[in-house]
C-alpha cells in the first residue's frame, strides 16, 4: 500500500528541495556491524546466514519511513507501508548472478520459509528469478568473497529514491564477528541521521526465537 505525506508539513522539505534542484547527489556510507549474535543463533539452529542477514537488513529498512519513499511531486510525498527485500543469487556454472525478492514477513520462520521457496523456484539462468514483479522493493546484493573497507556505487537515474543496500565477507574480530555493510543513499530523502537510525537498527542483536 501507497502511503503520502504532505510536503507542506515535511520537516525535510526544504531540505528535498536543496537536493533536486541545486544539488542532486547520493552517498555511500560503510560500516562494520557486529553480527555475533546471528552466528550463534545460526550455528545452533543450523539457519543459512544469508536469509537471517537478509531479513535483518530488511526489518531496519522497514522501520525508517524515508527509506521507503518511491515518489515526489510538487504536493506530496509518497511511500509504500512495506517493502520487499530484492537481492542477489550468485550462479555457480554462469559466473552471473540473478535478481531476486522475498516478501518481506516481521516473523523470520515465515520469511525464511518464502526466501527458501523463492530461491529454489526461481529461474537461475535469467536476470529476474522471479516472474512476479513488484513495487514495492529495495535493492540488497552480497560480495561474499571480500572483506571491504569501503564500496562506492554511483545511481545515474536521479529519480531513484530507494537505498541500495551492499555487503561483504563477514570476518572474525577478537571474540565477535562483523560484517562490512554499504547503504548508498539519494541524498534527497536520506540524511546521515537516517542511516544512524539505520545502522543502529541493524546492530541490534537478534531477537527472533
Amino acid at each position: 500500500m501507497i502511503k503520502r505525506l504532505d510536503r507542506k508539513n515535511y520537516a525535510r522539505n526544504e531540505h528535498i528541495e536543496h537536493f533536486t534542484k541545486y544539488v542532486d547527489c547520493s552517498f555511500n556510507i560503510t560500516m562494520d556491524i557486529d553480527i555475533t549474535s546471528i552466528i550463534r543463533i545460526k550455528e545452533k539452529n543450523a539457519y543459512k546466514f544469508y536469509p537471517m542477514f537478509i531479513y535483518k537488513i530488511a526489518k531496519a529498512v522497514n522501520s525508517i519511513i524515508e527509506m521507503k519513499i518511491s515518489k515526489i511531486d510538487e504536493d506530496c510525498i509518497y511511500y509504500f507501508d512495506v517493502v520487499n527485500p530484492a537481492y542477489t543469487v550468485f550462479n555457480e556454472k554462469s559466473k552471473t548472478f540473478s535478481s531476486l525478492w522475498t516478501e518481506y514477513n516481521s516473523d523470520f520462520s515465515i520469511f525464511c520459509k518464502d526466501y527458501l521457496s523463492d530461491v529454489e523456484n526461481r529461474k537461475p539462468d535469467e536476470f529476474l528469478g522471479k516472474k512476479e514483479i513488484v513495487e514495492n522493493v529495495f535493492s540488497l546484493s552480497s560480495l561474499p568473497w571480500l572483506e571491504y573497507r569501503s564500496f562506492d556505487l554511483i545511481i545515474r537515474n536521479e529519480n531513484y529514491l530507494s537505498p541500495i543496500i551492499t555487503f561483504g565477507k563477514y570476518f572474525k574480530d577478537k571474540d565477535s564477528y562483523k560484517i562490512p555493510v554499504t547503504v548508498t543513499a539519494n541524498h534527497r530523502v536520506l540524511d546521515g541521521y537516517h542511516m544512524h537510525l539505520f545502522f543502529t537498527e541493524l546492530s541490534k542483536e537478534w531477537d527472533q526465537a
